[in-house]
């Protein structure tokens, strides 16, 4: 992700960075930070994961809130 957003957006009047590449990115990312958030909250619920998993927690979140916010921000048309 990160090398793909350091691309010029357009090259001699051509688009290097696609819309539907940076779909796939952002719903990748959010359905890993949604993966790990509920991995985390099913071992603090379960496991008797303690303040650590709590925090972990909280991070994930924050996280997925970060990625459905770049999503909902993001240029959706050609």
């Amino acid at each position: 992700m990160m090398l793909w957003s350091e691309k010029d957006s357009y090259k001699v009047g051509r688009r290097i960075n696609s819309i539907s590449v940076n779909t796939f990115l952002v719903v990748s990312a959010i359905t890993f930070f949604g993966f790990l958030a509920s991995i985390e909250a099913m071992h603090f619920l379960f496991a008797n994961g303690g303040p650590l998993m709590l925090t972990n927690l909280i991070a994930d979140i924050a996280m997925l809130w970060l990625a459905f916010y770049v999503a909902k921000n993001s240029n959706t048309r050609y």
